[in-house]
C-alpha cells in the first residue's frame, strides 16, 4: 500500500481547514474526531500518562486493534526496551514538517507517532537492530492498512499513517 494522494485524503477524511485559514476547523474537529483508550500503560513522549489518543473515527478501531495486538505479541518488559509505550501524538493540526503547503496526516488524525526518541525523523531504518521500530510492529500495523513512514524517502520510522481508505 502506498501513501494516499492529497485529493485522496480530503475526499476520504473530509478538510480540517474548510476556509483555508491555517487553523483547524472545530466543527470538522466535533464530527470526526474521537478519543481511544490505549490498551496497556502508555505515556506521553513529553510527560504524563498518555490516558486517551485522539484520532479520526475512520481509523480509531483499526488503531486500537494495532495496540491491542502490539500489547499481546510484546510484553511489558518488551514495549519498554522499544518503547512502544511511548506516543508522540495522534491528531496534531500542523503541516507536513518541512512541506509548509500539506497537512500531515496528524492533522487529519489518521497518524500516530509511536517510540519518537528511538525512531526520530530523518533518520535510517535498521529493524533488526538499534532499537528501532521492530519489524513486528510493522507488520501489525500493515496488516490493518496503515503505512509505515519509515519507508518514506525522508524516513520518520516512528509514524505511522491509515492509508485503508474502504473504512
Amino acid at each position: 500500500m502506498k501513501p494516499p494522494k492529497p485529493s485522496e485524503i480530503v475526499k476520504f477524511y473530509g478538510n480540517p481547514d474548510t476556509n483555508g485559514d491555517g487553523q483547524p476547523d472545530p466543527k470538522w474537529e466535533a464530527a470526526n474526531l474521537i478519543y481511544i483508550v490505549p490498551p496497556y500503560r502508555m505515556q506521553w513522549s513529553w510527560g504524563g500518562e498518555c490516558k486517551r489518543i485522539r484520532v479520526h473515527k475512520k481509523c480509531a478501531d483499526s488503531l486500537l486493534r494495532c495496540l491491542t495486538k502490539i500489547g499481546q505479541e510484546f510484553d511489558v518488559k518488551a514495549r519498554t526496551y522499544y518503547q512502544l509505550d511511548r506516543c508522540g501524538g495522534g491528531y496534531t493540526f500542523r503541516p507536513i514538517r518541512g512541506v509548509s503547503d500539506r497537512l500531515s496526516m496528524h492533522a487529519y488524525g489518521a497518524a500516530i507517532d509511536l517510540a519518537p526518541e528511538l525512531n526520530p525523523l530523518g533518520h535510517k531504518w535498521y529493524p533488526n537492530g538499534y532499537r528501532m521500530m521492530p519489524e513486528e510492529v510493522v507488520k501489525i500495523f500493515a496488516d490493518e492498512g496503515w503505512y509505515f513512514g519509515g519507508l518514506f524517502r525522508r524516513p520518520d520510522c516512528q509514524h505511522m499513517e491509515y492509508v485503508d481508505r474502504t473504512t
